[in-house]
């Protein structure tokens, strides 16, 4: 298969579907066809009983592709199905890298509504009139109950814990302009299957959940399957629509999600090389230069970019400032995104300490005694030590270069600059190390007080740096969290009257501090700072056809984010309400979302394989990098945002103003808001995962 089908396939999970090169008649003869036989940018498959749906390439032609009588529909035994309606959906499938901006090509897609349901097990042949695409197409495929239908049947591709209060599948799909696909007709049975033995574990009866669900386009139905508690590994079969992925039920299901993302921070690492054992996405070290410093720190895109070699600082001073992970699309690193991840990696550790051993991620450092996820969040602390001055306790706020980078790593060769200290980050860069101190002084007590000094230090810079003129008055907010964490360290009690005295309580280390003399007031308030917006977050979940706390036109990674927020109210409340909700969320993040992708790479049946990660793009390797949480579906606007996102949503049929967003995706690198991701979002991803990974048995084995 040549990478252009490859790239169909990957875009398009089918059922039962063929491309053929003869269709039969009434005789029931196979016909070979002509010039116009079916190409590699054509696909066919049944949705359920009612409708065939056949994607096209840019050379389908609107007009004569909506009309019924443009396709002869006809069963093996000669009978003919007439095609009541045609409905149509479009959206860009590739971009042409050439010129400015790219040129789309499209993937266009019609359901021909049958005037009456087939049979199971029927083969189906579609001759297609020629004028839909400029040549005869002769297509088959089966339409068979029990053979997989991802596209309709939607769930967990990881699967579910026995133990799960709520363990739901979706059933819906969307016909373009013809609006959801009814499934009214059937009798909504299904059955979990043994996939083993074939034999039912659980039988139910779908829940209509909402009608023409504006975010999907579906009638949105419910599989609830909550019952089933048996370890086994099962599919779902829907009586008339099909089967769907096999999934787990076992302790272990979502093991997987969290060491995958977890070793996903790995791949982004900056100044090493990466090399087998530990991975075969290698490549030799990259960005060992030295960074020349830079008179400011504004934010980095644009003309800001170009500016780096006029804005050299007169000293000349050079910075060693490799380390650090790769950020998204790009080989920038900054401070403010580090210390969100180091801090989220250690919240996990916080709430989840036993989720976490040493050798779990096969990484550089396993084997030393400290939990992997502990060395990869010191990783992003030695970079923020090379990126420290200890003589006045900041730090230097970000690595970058004059263009995004369109290489291989190793291959980057531009000079790197470093930008001024950024007093706000440099006073917060200490939280993260005074949190690492409490955590690692079981590990190793040195380290520990090493770090607590840099926190020192960064708290009295801080406090330095708001008494003078035009202070940026976020740094009462930084001089608040590293004083919280010094507190919850060591106990200083300077910190702690700091902490208390300012009007901030959103500080995870004190909700969490257990001290003789905290402030029980001040605990409790910090611990509301968590609870509320998971309880806001609750409310809103319930609302939806797909279990999601979405708004604003956001899906995919934004199930994570929410799952996170969820759990770090759960630390708090003890309510098992959350817990279950962040799960549901978390179905969704791993297929159980409108078009059944998993949105992190190397994780499920289905996950994009086409993202904005530039080492993946020159590796040579078809598979993306591993544990890459993209952003995924968004409600893209034809007028405003990123240059291709507009080209996306202009060229999207239904109007973008009517397109289901969370369809609104195609697997396009160049569309940023699709494309791209954060090593926070990776951290992110370990947070809210390693609540549903089992404990560790000590044993080296989950």
């Amino acid at each position: 298969m040549s990478s252009h089908a490859k790239r169909i396939c990957a875009i398009l999970p089918v059922a039962a579907c063929l491309l053929l090169t003869g269709l039969w008649f009434a005789s029931g003869a196979d016909a070979e066809s002509g010039p116009g036989k079916a190409g590699e940018d054509v696909s066919i498959r049944t949705f359920g009983p009612r409708v065939v749906a056949i994607t096209f390439g840019p050379d389908f032609n609107v007009k004569t592709g909506a009309q019924p009588t443009s396709y002869r529909v006809q069963l093996r035994d000669g009978r003919e199905i007439q095609v009541a309606r045609v409905g149509r959906a479009a959206k860009p499938h590739r971009l042409i890298h050439k010129g400015w901006p790219y040129k789309p090509v499209m993937q266009q897609t019609a359901f021909l509504l049958l005037d009456r349901p087939l049979p199971s097990g029927a083969d189906v042949a579609v001759a297609v009139d020629q004028k839909v695409t400029g040549r005869s197409l002769q297509l088959r495929c089966r339409y068979d109950s029990t053979q997989p239908a991802p596209e309709l049947i939607k769930l967990n591709q990881c699967g579910y814990l026995p133990d799960d209060p709520r363990k739901l599948a979706y059933l819906g799909g969307w016909l373009g302009d013809l609006g959801p696909l009814s499934l009214d007709d059937l009798s909504g049975s299904f059955r979990v299957l043994d996939a083993q033995t074939g034999r039912a574990a659980f039988e139910g009866t779908a829940q209509l959940s909402q009608r023409a669900d504006p975010a999907s386009g579906e009638d949105v139905y419910w599989l609830d399957f909550s019952p089933l508690r048996k370890p086994g590994k099962y599919v779902i079969e829907v009586e008339g629509v099909g089967r769907s992925y096999p999934f787990d039920v076992d302790a272990a299901a979502l093991a997987p999600a969290l060491v995958t993302v977890a070793r996903g921070l790995y791949h982004q690492r900056c100044g090493i090389a990466l090399t087998e054992p530990y991975t075969r996405f290698t490549h030799p070290a990259c960005h060992r230069g030295k960074a020349k410093l830079v008179t400011y720190y504004n934010s980095m895109d644009g003309k800001w970019m170009k500016m780096l070699p006029e804005k050299v600082d007169p000293s000349g001073k050079l910075i060693d400032g490799w380390g650090g992970w790769h950020d998204a699309g790009d080989y920038d690193r900054l401070l403010s995104r580090h210390i969100q991840t180091v801090e989220n990696l250690l919240k996990a550790y916080d709430a989840n300490a036993g989720k976490f051993y040493d050798g779990q991620l096969n990484l550089p450092e396993s084997g030393n005694g400290i939990p992997d996820i502990l060395d990869e969040a010191k990783w992003g602390l030695d970079w923020f030590e090379r990126m420290y001055d200890p003589s006045d306790g900041a730090f230097y706020y970000r690595i970058e270069t004059p263009n995004y980078g369109d290489s291989a790593p190793q291959d980057d060769h531009q000079q790197l600059y470093c930008m001024q200290k950024y007093p706000y980050y440099s006073c917060y860069a200490g939280a993260p190390f005074a949190h690492a101190a409490r955590i690692f002084r079981q590990f190793d007590a040195e380290l520990a007080d090493h770090y607590l000094d840099i926190a020192r230090s960064a708290l009295a810079y801080g406090q330095r740096e708001v008494k003078k003129p035009r202070a940026d008055g976020r740094l009462h907010n930084a001089i608040a969290w590293v004083a919280a964490e010094i507190y919850s360290a060591a106990g200083d009690r300077d910190a702690h009257r700091i902490f208390l005295s300012s009007r901030r309580r959103d500080s995870w280390s004190y909700a969490l501090c257990e001290r003789p003399d905290v402030d029980a007031g001040a605990r409790e308030a910090a611990r509301r700072t968590f609870v509320e917006p998971a309880e806001e977050l609750l409310k809103r979940q319930a609302k939806s056809g797909y279990i999601t706390c979405f708004k604003g036109g956001r899906g995919g990674d934004q199930a994570m984010w929410d799952a996170a927020t969820l759990l770090r109210g759960y630390v708090f409340a003890k309510d098992e309400q959350l817990r279950t909700a962040a799960m549901l969320s978390l179905d969704h993040h791993l297929g159980a979302n409108p078009l059944g992708y998993s949105w992190i790479t190397g994780v499920g049946k289905r996950y994009p394989k086409y993202i904005l990660q530039i080492p993946s793009q020159h590796d040579g390797i078809d598979e993306p990098v591993p544990g890459i949480p993209i952003y995924g579906p968004r409600a893209l606007s034809p007028t405003e945002g990123s240059t291709h996102g507009k080209v996306f949503a202009q060229n999207l049929y239904p109007a973008a103003a009517n397109y289901p967003y969370l369809r609104s995706y195609s697997e396009l690198p160049a569309v940023v808001p699709f494309s791209e991701f954060t090593h926070r979002s990776q951290s992110i991803g370990v947070f809210a995962y390693s609540f549903f990974a089992p404990d560790h048995k000590g044993s080296g084995e989950d």
